[in-house]
């Protein structure tokens, strides 16, 4: 066997990997949208995130109560990429993370948030902590510091997303070379949606997708990372027209 057939061997043994980790995220994202049909969720025991996000216990390890992460976390950027346990309890989700104490999201607690305004607003401000972690931030939250922000200004664009002017360029330089953040926005988009605020997901991908095409601005987000984002989008018209953006690698203006 000659150099050349190696070199195609091994190319087609790694090109079938990617095919098999792709087609597994399908199946788990797809999942997802579906509303894990065949979770049941345990019928005893607390519900730590509803506690947590009333703020009646603080997230572990290492931890705080909601609002002094909101108050004192926020801008704290060392502290936001090294600690792994908060994000979890910040952005809780239907599947079990890597932090083993915090609690996988039950259906009925979704349900309570989705009913409870107060409860989403401790999510949205979480969501715009972690916007501006990675030097982003919601047009219409410039200037906000509304508790009980339900990520609508009242004209329609409260979810627009848009670079932050004063952190943009080192805050995208540390996401492109630290990509366990990837996983964080994945669980991020899924929360959202779970939560009832499916809203805000279409416009933070947009923006992504047209920095990434249009700015060539992180690049390293382009492949698996990106698709597996566009992915968690539930309005199949959504998830379409960002996947053609991506097949056909341009960006999806915001409607004017």
């Amino acid at each position: 066997q000659g150099p050349d057939a190696i070199i195609t061997a091994q190319f087609e043994k790694e090109r079938a990997k990617r095919r098999c980790r792709h087609s597994r995220i399908d199946e788990e994202v797809a999942e997802y949208r579906a509303g894990y049909p065949e979770l049941r969720d345990p019928v005893d025991g607390p519900d730590l995130n509803l506690d947590f996000l009333s703020g009646r216990i603080p997230c572990s390890p290492r931890g705080d109560f909601i609002d002094n992460i909101h108050a004192k976390w926020w801008g704290q950027y060392d502290l936001l990429e090294s600690h792994h346990g908060y994000v979890q309890w910040l952005f809780p989700i239907r599947e079990r993370g890597v932090n083993l104490r915090a609690q996988p999201l039950k259906k009925r607690e979704a349900d309570a948030i989705r009913a409870d305004p107060h409860l989403q607003a401790k999510i949205i401000k979480s969501y715009d902590m972690m916007l501006d972690f990675y030097g982003l931030q919601r047009m219409s939250h410039v200037g906000n510091d509304n508790d009980d922000d339900n990520g609508d200004d009242g004209h329609g664009n409260g979810c627009e997303v848009e670079r932050h002017p004063k952190n943009w360029r080192d805050r995208y330089s540390n996401l492109s070379s630290h990509p366990h953040n990837f996983l964080r926005i994945t669980r991020i988009l899924k929360c959202l949606g779970e939560v009832g605020l499916e809203k805000m997901k279409f416009p933070f991908l947009r923006h992504m997708v047209a920095e990434v095409f249009d700015h060539r601005q992180l690049r390293s987000t382009r492949s698996t990372a990106l698709h597996y984002w566009v992915a968690t989008l539930k309005d199949e018209t959504e998830r379409a027209a960002l996947e053609k953006c991506l097949a056909d690698e341009c960006s999806l203006a915001p409607s004017s």
